[in-house]
Formats: C-alpha cells, sequence, structure tokens
C-alpha cells in the first residue's frame, strides 16, 4: 500500500481519540493581575490521553523517518517537534490552550464586563456580561469549541496534503513500471511478486538499485562490483554528494542479508517501504 494512504488510514483512526481529549480533558480559568483571566488545561489532567498522545507521535515519527530517508521536507503539521513555531496536531494537544493562537484564552475584565484579547489585543465587543461564574463556564465552552474547530482545521489540511503525496508517489511507481529499461523491469518484477515473497522482492529491489547505479554511473564504477563497492566508489568520486547514500546502505545492507543468509526473512511491509524509497533513484 501507498505509504501516504497508509498514514493517512492510521491518522484516521487515532483521530476521534484526539478529539476525545479535546472534548473531555478538564479545563481551568485562573484569574492573574489586573482582573485579567487566563485559560488552561487542569494540572495533569493529560495523564489519561498519555497513551493516545503516544500513539499520535509514534504515528509521525513513521512519518518523520520516511520523508528523512527520501530527504523531503516534513509537513508542518505533522511535526513532532515541540518547539513553538510549529502548529502541528501533536502540539495542539500536548501544550496548553494558549499555544494555538487562534483559540481566545485569554480575557479581561472592565466595568463587570468580560473581553477577549486576541493575539495580545483586547477585542472591542464585550464577550460576557454575567457573574464571574458563568463568565468562566463560557470562556471554558468558547474555548474547548475553538480547540476542537482548530484541530478540524488542521486535519483536514493535512489529508488533503496526503493525498497529493499519494498521487505523486503513485504516478512515480506507475511510470516505473512502463519503463523499459533493465532496472526498471526488474524493480517491476519485485513490485510484482513483494506480496507473495518480499525477501525474493528486497534481492530484487538491490539487483535493480545495482543495474541502474551502472548504466547511470557507469564512468565511475566497474561492472563487477557489488552494489556495496558500487556505493564506495560514487562516494570517493565526490561527484555526487546529492546521492543519498545513507537509503542505498540501508538498501543493501538487507540486500546482502536476503540474498547470502538462508533462512532470512525480510518482512513484507519493511520491503514495501523501501520499494517506495527506492523511487527517489530511479527519477533521475
Amino acid at each position: 500500500m501507498n505509504f501516504y494512504l497508509k498514514l493517512n488510514e492510521n491518522l484516521c483512526n487515532i483521530k476521534p481519540k484526539i478529539l476525545q481529549i479535546l472534548k473531555e480533558r478538564k479545563i481551568i480559568v485562573r484569574k492573574k493581575e489586573n482582573d485579567d483571566f487566563q485559560v488552561f488545561w487542569e494540572d495533569n489532567s493529560e495523564k489519561p490521553y498519555i497513551q493516545i498522545i503516544s500513539d499520535l507521535k509514534f504515528v509521525l515519527d513513521d512519518y518523520i523517518e520516511f520523508q528523512n530517508s527520501i530527504g523531503r521536507d516534513i509537513y508542518d503539521l505533522l511535526s513532532p517537534s515541540e518547539e513553538r513555531k510549529y502548529k502541528s496536531i501533536l502540539n495542539l494537544v500536548r501544550k496548553d490552550i494558549w499555544f494555538d493562537p487562534n483559540v481566545h484564552s485569554q480575557y479581561k475584565k472592565e466595568d463587570n464586563k468580560f473581553y477577549c484579547y486576541y493575539r495580545g489585543n483586547i477585542q472591542e465587543k464585550f464577550f460576557a456580561e454575567t457573574n464571574l461564574d458563568k463568565a468562566k463556564e463560557r470562556m471554558i465552552r468558547n474555548c474547548r469549541n475553538e480547540l476542537i474547530d482548530s484541530f478540524q482545521l488542521k486535519f483536514d489540511s493535512i489529508l488533503v496534503y496526503l493525498d497529493n503525496e499519494f498521487k505523486r508517489l503513485d504516478i512515480i511507481i506507475n511510470q516505473m513500471v512502463k519503463n523499459s529499461d533493465k532496472a526498471s523491469k526488474i524493480y517491476n518484477y519485485g513490485l510484482k511478486i513483494l506480496e507473495d515473497d518480499s525477501t525474493i522482492a528486497m534481492i530484487l529491489l538491490g539487483v535493480s538499485l545495482e543495474c541502474h547505479l551502472k548504466m547511470n554511473y557507469n564512468a565511475d564504477i566497474l561492472e563487477k562490483d557489488s552494489l556495496g563497492k558500487l556505493i564506495g566508489r560514487l562516494k570517493e568520486s565526490k561527484k555526487y554528494p546529492n546521492l543519498n547514500y545513507k537509503l542505498i546502505n540501508e538498501i543493501n545492507i538487507k540486500y546482502i542479508k536476503a540474498k547470502h543468509e538462508k533462512t532470512a526473512v525480510i518482512p513484507y511491509l519493511d520491503v514495501e517501504k523501501y520499494y517506495q524509497k527506492a523511487t527517489i533513484f530511479f527519477q533521475h
């Protein structure tokens, strides 16, 4: 399955659990100086949801590993970084309510009326004109609704992004399948048997990559060289600094294991990912 489609499915499976956090997690209002009020998550109220947050980070870590291996940028909303500049869905649930700039989390009382702060500026229209307890209830309800809306918008944007990435990868693989050169034919055959025998498919991926490098960098390598030696020669030449040597090395390790160890079994999901990652070499 296309990596981005699988990621889409995994995130959609977690989505109801994230919404559960935003709908149920306890919220409080604290009075600050000068009749200012701030909305927060209640202390330690994240404890019941630690597993959900951990599951989300695990899915995102898989995405980061895939993107890094093929040298592509990380989409901000899927970033696992805790830096304030990343307004990701992960930071939305693991940081406090005030973290999201689209959520009204700060209020001020003036002349028995409550006003919202938005991005540091107090709004002209008053938010509530009632007693403190009811005003706090409204602050909490308002913040919760805005957090949910923010999450839904971020999630919808992520789905559009993943759909575009899915289509891009699918187009590249389909083009490779149609190519008539030897390396692409070997790749295509490995792709066909991937589900039935992932270990043999791993061997074929290594062979197709070796064949591709020999065809495209033949001035710097020898026909008799193994994939490992090809990597070394290309590195030594220093002509191809942008070639993804880390990924080639990873594929080579799995390729050698599958080819030389009698009992080696390379898991289907690992091989499937390597086939998709390897597309970056065959595009050149």
